[in-house]
């Protein structure tokens, strides 16, 4: 699981596994101790995690799983913590690569902005201020 040729994707057989998986690496960076984290309460919020990703081709449960496994290989090979990152930052840049597309909808930046134009033109504005 060091390894950068190791492939998430074989651990993610099941949400269940991952979700194992992701507590071996907070324990394995020594964040529950440090940080007194309760098991339990830790469970539990990779748990409510897990459930708030959605399940678009690629924005989903098992991308913030590789995303957050490529912070722990960071944080086990390279020297971040006292060098680049204080030890609270390394906590909030491993648990915000966790949580960073939770409830992804899929849809791309273009699709956000014709969207956006939609909603911005006087006819939707000018309805808007009729309700």
């Amino acid at each position: 699981m060091l390894a950068l040729g190791y492939k998430p994707a074989v651990v993610i057989t099941g949400t269940k596994s991952s979700r194992h998986a992701l507590l071996g690496m907070f324990e394995d960076l020594e964040l529950i101790n440090k940080w007194r984290l309760s098991r339990r309460t830790l469970a539990h919020f990779i748990l409510m995690v897990c459930r708030g990703y959605r399940n678009p081709p690629y924005h989903n449960w098992t991308h913030a799983f590789s995303v957050t496994h490529f912070i722990y290989i960071c944080g086990k090979n390279l020297p971040l913590t006292g060098n680049f990152l204080k030890d609270i930052e390394f906590l909030a840049l491993f648990v915000a690569s966790l949580c960073h597309d939770i409830d992804h909808r899929g849809t791309n930046n273009a699709f956000q902005t014709e969207r956006k134009a939609i909603y911005n033109t006087v006819k939707y504005k000018a309805h808007q201020q009729t309700k």
